[in-house]
């Protein structure tokens, strides 16, 4: 079952007043891929399977300007990270920290696989 873009990007984006729900009244998006686990253990026991869909958004022209400004404020709500943050989920190499949790799934969306 395919799950609505627009409401993963309201409920993270706009819910969280991160951006203004006007601009973004309607968003364009192009479906990239499905990604499918193994059937995995389950922290809390039994087994799983998971499936992620991963969606580009397709940004135009009145809503590129936001986004760049968005890029250049900081939040306690947001981050932007570099795709070496993501892969190590959220390990700095340079302080060997690590400042952020990236969860998995970011790292399967971007490299469009499952890996362990």
């Amino acid at each position: 079952m395919m799950s609505a873009p627009w409401r993963e990007f309201c409920e993270e984006l706009i819910a969280t007043e991160i951006l203004n729900w006007r601009p973004f009244k309607y968003i364009d998006y192009r479906f990239k891929k499905k990604i499918q686990s193994p059937i995995i253990d389950l922290d809390m026991g039994g087994k799983g399977l998971f499936i992620y869909e991963v969606f580009d958004l397709v940004i135009n022209d009145d809503q590129m300007p936001l986004l760049k400004d968005l890029k250049n404020k900081t939040s306690e709500n947001y981050i932007w990270v570099t795709d070496e943050v993501i892969q190590t989920l959220g390990h700095e190499t340079g302080s060997k920290s690590f400042p952020h949790e990236i969860g998995p799934h970011t790292k399967y969306a971007q490299n469009l696989k499952w890996s362990k």
